[in-house]
């Protein structure tokens, strides 16, 4: 599939749905113009060399490398394949995942300035920078595994962190005042188990790691794990279960002796 490279050009949009299914290149002096109201459609691979220009949004069933563009508008990745997500400190407006599979993020940031909407897939963050200014709309099964910060009021605001194929969404609050926080999401990939016939639960250890940024003032506050795990009891034979009480549980460990919060 050839890519289609646009060496000096202005594109200006204006149209409520545009798109491109093949892989696109946009060249080093070429200006992509997508005005508020247009929904722009990448089917293909996309490299935007050039300058974006963009109040609408961009919607994308492939990889897509913004090169040394920062603002980039609303966003949405969909489709059935992993895709990644290329730039450099990007500021995105509305963050949508809708898609199967896993969504990376191969960027030192990316800041959303408007709502993060995980519906569905999975969004990666590795090392990487994921910020999000505590709007979040969690209706689906999507989530963030690695890193993720957040703005954190007197107000609930909800980290959709999981792993493993498990949301573990995270709630928390301030009793007073506002901070900005950095939630970490890992498995411990060398200890996972896999459940048969003889194993129930979960993944091996999984470690949140919640902290706050320098600067942000010392506060009160609660958090509340939304744990979806791995067993499904109503099905599972309790009579091989030598205990009268069973359910996932969350132990804190004082930081000397380990970091991990561990499902027991």
């Amino acid at each position: 599939m050839k890519s289609i490279n646009i060496p000096i050009f202005f594109i200006a949009l204006s149209f409520p749905v545009i798109g491109i299914t093949q892989s696109f290149t946009l060249g080093d002096s070429a200006v992509l113009s997508i005005s508020d109201g247009t929904t722009f459609f990448f089917g293909g691979n996309t490299t935007l060399n050039g300058k974006l220009s963009t109040t609408g949004s961009i919607v994308s069933y492939s990889d897509i490398a913004f090169v040394a563009n920062k603002d980039v508008g609303n966003l949405k990745f969909t489709g059935t394949t992993d895709q990644q997500l290329i730039g450099d400190t990007l500021s995105v407006g509305d963050f949508e995942t809708d898609k199967d599979g896993i969504l990376a993020l191969n960027s030192d940031q990316v800041r959303v300035t408007g709502t993060l909407i995980p519906f569905r897939g999975v969004i990666r963050s590795g090392e990487g920078k994921m910020i999000h200014a505590s709007n979040v709309i969690a209706d689906g099964d999507g989530y963030v595994e690695g890193v993720l910060y957040g703005i954190v009021q007197n107000q609930p605001t909800i980290f959709p962190m999981g792993v493993s194929g498990n949301p573990n969404y995270i709630t928390m609050t301030t009793e007073s005042g506002e901070g900005l926080f950095r939630v970490v999401c890992w498995p411990d990939i060398d200890t996972l188990l896999v459940p048969d016939e003889e194993i129930i639960g979960v993944s091996g250890d999984v470690e949140w790691r919640i902290s706050k940024l320098d600067g942000t003032d010392s506060l009160q506050m609660v958090f509340a794990l939304n744990y979806t795990g791995r067993s499904d009891l109503a099905t599972f034979d309790l009579s091989r279960i030598s205990a009268d009480y069973y359910q996932p549980a969350m132990a804190w460990f004082d930081r000397s002796d380990t970091l991990y919060h561990s499902l027991l």
